[in-house]
């Protein structure tokens, strides 16, 4: 008999393989509007800058009431105490010059303080990229930078600091009639920091870092799917909201406009070394002592040099600020949300952390009446 013909033996049907009627499957879920995809961006974005905020002064407090307390001036004069008991220990504190020990002491340890501070307070920014943090944001090359365009920019920067002292300056007859000063509690913090080594690695070198991951790193990046003109405006005005000091959030702004162009233009790592080498310029300006020129006069001649600069490089590439602006229209074509700087700006997020970082810029400028009547 032929193969063909043989009999095919019949396997019995697996359970499993036998039709069945389907139960109809549930509906998926729905999908988050753009726009609530966007609030919900912007409120995750707010809750870590304020946890950030929240850690680093909490941080700064305890870090300064361990290292005094573990002082060697401290530990004395504890000793002391103890010898001479609870009853001399008034006119011992009184003696030393407590105040003056603790002023002493901060401005030996604010750098440290700060930087001790910053890397408690960082980790934060994990929440919002998680790994793409170190595999996309801080690593990501969108296009090879030319030294001349980072000098550019880097000049642009110097130029807006100068506007922003001119400014300052301009309102400060006005403002002193009021008892209010735009300068004062932002020229003692920056005493303390300069007077310490670390306080110069904090400012010139650590602190702008940090703030670049934070800024141009996690939130820019996290904003960016929703615009890139809507993700650099509104990094840059919660940078410079962050900064609460009138001057010096004025100033931060356009700074954080800049830097967020450069660092999705080209990469993270040029906002970093752009933020670093204005740090370092702007605090070397303030020890500059070159011989038989006065240190303010020479400081005002580099910076008006700046600005008559930037005001050239404005006046000359004037026709590429339109393409620029237009390449981020271009780009926001790919975002879903049709008016995004609308839906920010009536998320009550957003709106609680400009009122809250505006009340204490108003806080701040009012300090020394209120330290007075105290």
């Amino acid at each position: 008999m032929a193969a063909e013909n043989l009999p095919i033996p019949q396997q019995p049907v697996p359970q499993s393989f036998v039709p069945v009627a389907w139960a109809p499957l549930p509906p998926p879920p729905p999908l988050p509007s753009p726009q609530k995809e966007l609030r919900r961006d912007l409120r995750d974005v707010v809750l870590v800058l304020l946890a950030v905020y929240i850690t680093m002064n909490v941080a700064a407090v305890l870090v300064t009431a361990m290292l005094l307390i573990l002082s060697p001036e401290f530990l004395d004069m504890l000793a002391r105490m103890m010898a001479d008991g609870p009853a001399n220990a008034q006119d011992l504190m009184e003696g030393v010059g407590v105040e003056q020990l603790t002023s002493d002491f901060l401005a030996r340890s604010m750098g440290l303080v700060q930087i001790l501070s910053m890397a408690v307070a960082l980790p934060w920014v994990l929440l919002l990229r998680g790994k793409k943090l170190f595999t996309h944001d801080l690593v990501a090359v969108n296009q090879k930078a030319r030294p001349s365009s980072i000098f550019k920019v880097l000049v642009l920067m110097l130029g807006v600091a100068c506007a922003t002292e001119l400014i300052a300056l301009a309102l400060t007859p006005l403002l002193d009639q009021s008892g209010v000063s735009l300068t004062d509690s932002m020229d003692d913090a920056v005493s303390l920091l300069l007077s310490d080594p670390w306080g110069l690695v904090a400012v010139m070198v650590l602190g702008p870092i940090m703030e670049e991951v934070i800024f141009r790193g996690a939130i820019l990046n996290t904003l960016a799917r929703h615009g890139y003109n809507f993700a650099i405006v509104t990094s840059a005005l919660l940078f410079g909201l962050y900064h609460v000091i009138l001057v010096q959030g004025f100033n931060a702004f356009f700074l954080g406009i800049l830097l967020a162009y450069v660092a999705l233009r080209y990469s993270l790592k040029w906002s970093m070394v752009l933020h670093v080498l204005y740090n370092s310029i702007v605090v070397g300006l303030s020890f500059l002592d070159v011989t038989g020129v006065d240190p303010f006069i020479a400081n005002w001649a580099f910076m008006g040099l700046c600005l008559a600069a930037s005001v050239f490089l404005l006046v000359l590439k004037r026709a590429e600020i339109p393409r620029i602006r237009q390449m981020g229209v271009a780009q926001a074509a790919y975002s879903q949300v049709a008016r995004p700087f609308q839906a920010a700006f009536t998320s009550p997020f957003l709106l609680l952390f400009v009122l809250l970082f505006l009340a204490m810029g108003a806080l701040l400028l009012m300090m020394p009446d209120l330290l007075g009547a105290y």
